[in-house]
């Protein structure tokens, strides 16, 4: 909404037609991108595709040592069970997280993650950076910090989100 409010403008009709406008571009070209798609196979189709594109079944640290919190994450989880054991009646398997198995890990100890969470993260992790571009006005940016805050929307995606998804 902030591009489509002209400074010094008060006329507020003006400025929600822009931003319906611009909604109406951003849904006709994820139309025309996935209609094609939706057409040809339904919903099924689409789910498929977004599972190709965000691939959380294959799990955080899928055949990586990633240098993301998710390791950490991990880590913990084993030690925990090193040295405390398993909870009740936990079957664990004794195969590694970062093994390159395909699936879900499910921690003993600590709760396990879920996409939701991931996307959580690191949008607080991104949010200082969001709120400095939001409240800075154009004139005041400069190149030199806008790139870096870019640069630290990327690194906050890549150590919160899951590896397969970046």
């Amino acid at each position: 909404m902030y591009r489509c409010w002209k400074a010094g403008s008060s006329n507020s009709s003006s400025a929600f037609i822009r931003f319906a406008v611009l909604g109406m571009v951003v849904l006709s070209v994820f139309g025309v991108s996935l209609g094609p798609f939706y057409f040809a196979g339904g919903f099924p189709c689409l789910k498929q595709i977004f599972e190709r594109l965000f691939p959380f079944g294959r799990g955080l640290c899928h055949a990586y040592w990633a240098p993301n919190i998710w390791v950490a994450y991990n880590l913990v989880d084993k030690v925990l069970l090193r040295v405390l054991g398993t909870k009740g009646n936990t079957i664990v398997s004794q195969g590694s997280m970062t093994g390159g198995l395909v699936g879900d890990q499910l921690h003993v100890w600590l709760p396990t993650v879920t996409p939701g969470s991931t996307i959580l993260l690191s949008l607080l992790a991104m949010a200082p950076a969001l709120v400095m571009i939001w409240n800075t006005s154009r004139a005041e940016r400069n190149r030199f910090d806008f790139v870096h805050l870019i640069a630290y929307c990327s690194l906050a995606s890549f150590v919160f989100g899951s590896v397969n998804s970046l």
